[in-house]
């Protein structure tokens, strides 16, 4: 199947899709949500398609931020210009949040897809006060 050109809207999943990649979800988020995954150490490597050690230091210069590595160019980091330490937190917490919900919907009736829309539900905007 060829792949479609890139026109800058958003994918849409068929339902084969979506089955396939449902149980997939509560994995990827339970991986990266815990200590599994030692975000001094690895990199998330898609080229490789494994775990991978970390070879440099984060551009930034600190270790303990996410690495990503860029598949055609292996010494870049993908994540270096959006992750500041603040985002850094909040991604990891975003990764929790998403392992607690996914595991407290698998505990009842609920499907994957209604586990998915749970997870994937857009954010309340900070409240102010008056």
């Amino acid at each position: 199947q060829d792949a479609a050109p890139l026109s800058g809207r958003a994918v849409q999943l068929n339902d084969a899709d979506m089955e396939e990649a449902l149980p997939l979800l509560p994995g990827f988020f339970r991986f990266f949500a815990s200590s599994s995954f030692s975000w001094t150490k690895e990199v998330i490597s898609p080229r490789l398609g494994q775990r991978a050690y970390r070879q440099h230091l984060h551009e930034s210069g600190d270790e303990s931020l996410l690495c990503i590595e860029d598949p055609i160019e292996p010494d870049s980091d993908l994540a270096a210009t959006y992750l500041s330490p603040f985002r850094d937190i909040r991604l990891r917490a975003e990764l929790r949040r998403a392992d607690r919900l996914l595991r407290s919907s698998s505990r009842g009736s609920e499907s994957p897809m209604v586990s998915w829309v749970t997870v994937f539900r857009p954010r309340n905007p900070k409240r102010t006060s008056a």
